[in-house]
């Protein structure tokens, strides 16, 4: 065997490792295992994950909106969800997520100026996660509009938002504190659109 071919083969063994190995790393992405105190065995704990969290509000929109047919937006859609009725006719839901590090239900988007200027995005969805579950927030293109002109336009592009659910408040706190209580949990609002 002459030094070529077995450099060809150890290059080939090494893709081929590298692939598994990227495999099961996107796999451990979407599980972590603990240690239980009073359990020998580790326990399987699901990680919540954007992809995780947009699928949930996926499934609650799909129930709270029989009628759509839901599916994953590609990159030129946004990367959120688009939302196609009986008739054809098409919803695209901008997607952001974040998960809450503080002792209460908080997070933390950016957003930038150009996703709420261009007329692709029907609906704007703010998801938090807390403690395995989400608290999600809906906002119509001319409510998100509205919303922002109250707001101050950071590093010339950026709008900040900080939701805050605490002490039955439900608020966003980034410039001022505004009460955004109408805005969550809207799971109807495709049904309202069309």
């Amino acid at each position: 065997m002459s030094n070529d071919s077995i450099v060809l083969e150890l290059f080939g063994r090494v893709q081929k490792l590298e692939e598994k190995v990227r495999f099961l790393e996107g796999k451990l992405e979407s599980q972590e295992y603990v240690q239980e105190e009073d359990n020998e065995e580790p326990v399987k704990q699901t990680l919540v994950t954007r992809a995780n969290s947009r699928d949930y509000v996926a499934d609650r929109l799909q129930q709270e909106n029989p009628q759509f047919s839901i599916r994953k937006a590609n990159r030129e859609e946004g990367s959120g969800l688009v939302l196609t009725d009986e008739q054809g006719e098409k919803l695209i839901l901008k997607y952001y997520y974040s998960k809450s590090f503080l002792e209460f239900p908080s997070g933390w988007h950016t957003v930038d100026i150009s996703d709420i200027e261009n007329d692709i995005f029907d609906i704007y969805t703010f998801a938090v996660s807390y403690q395995e579950e989400y608290f999600v927030f809906f906002y119509t293109r001319d409510e998100l509009k509205s919303f922002v002109s109250r707001k101050r336009l950071n590093s010339s592009t950026k709008y900040y938002f900080y939701f805050h659910i605490e002490n039955g408040k439900i608020v966003e706190v980034r410039d001022d504190e505004y009460n955004v209580s109408k805005y969550y949990d809207r799971w109807d609002l495709p049904s309202q659109l069309v």
